[in-house]
C-alpha cells in the first residue's frame, strides 16, 4: 500500500491509544490532528491542553484547534492538508457533510460500543449501568448523524464485575487501536464493506450530568452498586449525610429480608471480621459499603470512616439536602 495521508481527530485520553497505533506504521503519514481547544483545568484557571494534543506534540505533529468544524475556513484548512481519509476517536463533534466528502476513503469513526447500542456521549457508562455483560468497539464509516454510519467492524470485551467507567475505558482504547491497526488497509482496500446499522435496535446516550449521580435508595442495590462503577471516576455516586455530600466508590449489593427501616437507613449487619455497614434499599435489599468519602476529607474503608463518625449508623441517607 502506497503512503496513507491521515487527518487524526481526538482529544481525551480514549483517543491516544489510537494516535499511536497510526504514528507506529511506516505507510501512514499524519498531516495533521485535530482536537478540542485548550479548556480551564477543574482547579485554577491555567488551561489545559487535551491528552492528545500533549501526545501529538511529544510526536511532533501538527496541530490544529479550530473549535467548531461547520465554517467554511475549517473546511479550507482541512482540505488543504489532502487527507486520504479521516479517523476520528472521541472527539467531541459530528462532522458536516462538506467535511465527510473531502477524504479519498471518507471518514471513520471508533467508538466505544457495539453499535447500535449505545450512541451517543456516554456508551461506557451505560453499558456498566445497564449490567451489561460485554461491551466492545466498533469501526464505522461516518455519515452526518450521532453515531449512525454503517459498521465496518467489532470487537467485543467482557465487562469485569469491578470495571469502572475508568478502568473499561482503558480497556477498550487499547481495543480500539488494535482493531485500527489490524483492519483500517483492509476497509481502504475494499476488504471490509461497512453494513447499515439496525436503527431499530439502537439507543443513544446523553451527556453525563453531575445530577446523575445522586442515590435513590429505593432502587434496588444491584442497581446502585452499579452507579457506582458506571459513576467513578465523575461525577461519582453520592448521597447526604447531615447535609453533607458522601461519595460511594465501592459496595456490594446484599439481600436483606429481614429489615424493615426506611430506604436510606445505616445498619450493622454481622458480628466481628464479617461485620458490614449497609444501606437499606428498595426490593428487599441492602447494599454494604466498602470505600466511601465525604465530602472534604479522603475516600476511606467504611469502617474507620464509622470509628470517627458513630453517629453515622442509625442515620438515614437521603438524595437531596434537608
Amino acid at each position: 500500500m502506497d503512503m496513507l495521508s491521515v487527518i487524526f481527530m481526538g482529544s481525551p485520553d480514549f483517543a491516544v491509544p489510537c494516535l499511536n497505533s497510526l504514528a507506529n506504521r511506516p505507510n501512514v503519514a499524519i498531516n495533521g490532528v485535530f482536537t478540542r481547544k485548550d479548556k480551564p483545568a477543574q482547579r485554577g484557571r491555567r488551561l489545559e491542553s487535551t491528552p492528545v494534543k500533549r501526545r501529538a506534540a511529544e510526536l511532533g505533529l501538527p496541530i490544529f484547534q479550530l473549535g467548531s468544524l461547520r465554517k467554511a475556513s475549517s473546511w479550507d484548512t482541512i482540505r488543504a492538508l489532502r487527507p486520504d481519509i479521516i479517523v476520528v476517536a472521541a472527539f467531541g463533534q459530528i462532522l458536516p457533510k462538506e467535511i465527510l466528502e473531502i477524504p479519498t476513503y471518507g471518514c471513520v469513526n471508533l467508538h466505544a460500543s457495539l453499535l447500535p447500542t449505545y450512541r451517543g456521549a456516554a456508551p461506557i457508562s451505560a453499558a456498566i449501568l445497564q449490567g451489561d455483560p460485554e461491551t466492545g468497539v466498533t469501526l464505522m464509516a461516518m455519515d452526518e448523524g450521532l453515531d449512525t454510519g454503517a459498521i465496518i467492524t467489532q470487537n467485543h470485551i467482557p465487562i469485569a464485575s469491578d470495571d469502572t467507567t475508568e478502568t473499561l475505558t482503558g480497556k477498550l482504547a487499547e481495543l480500539g487501536a488494535q482493531m485500527l491497526d489490524k483492519h483500517l488497509e483492509d476497509y481502504i482496500n475494499g476488504k471490509l464493506p461497512p453494513i447499515p446499522q439496525n436503527s431499530a435496535m439502537a439507543v443513544t446516550t446523553q451527556l453525563i450530568r453531575k445530577e446523575d449521580g445522586c442515590i435513590d435508595w429505593n432502587m434496588p442495590a444491584e442497581y446502585i452498586e452499579r452507579m457506582t462503577r458506571a459513576y467513578y471516576p465523575w461525577p461519582g455516586a453520592f448521597t447526604f449525610w447531615n447535609d453533607t455530600l458522601l461519595k460511594i466508590q465501592r459496595a456490594s449489593p446484599r439481600q436483606n429480608t429481614q429489615n424493615t427501616e426506611p430506604a436510606g437507613t445505616v445498619i450493622l449487619q454481622g458480628k466481628g471480621k464479617n461485620q458490614e455497614i449497609q444501606i437499606i434499599c428498595g426490593q428487599n435489599t441492602s447494599l454494604a459499603l466498602d470505600i466511601i468519602q465525604l465530602q472534604g476529607k479522603r475516600f476511606m474503608p467504611a469502617g474507620d470512616f464509622i470509628r470517627g463518625y458513630p453517629a453515622f449508623v442509625g442515620s438515614v441517607l437521603r438524595s437531596v439536602k434537608n
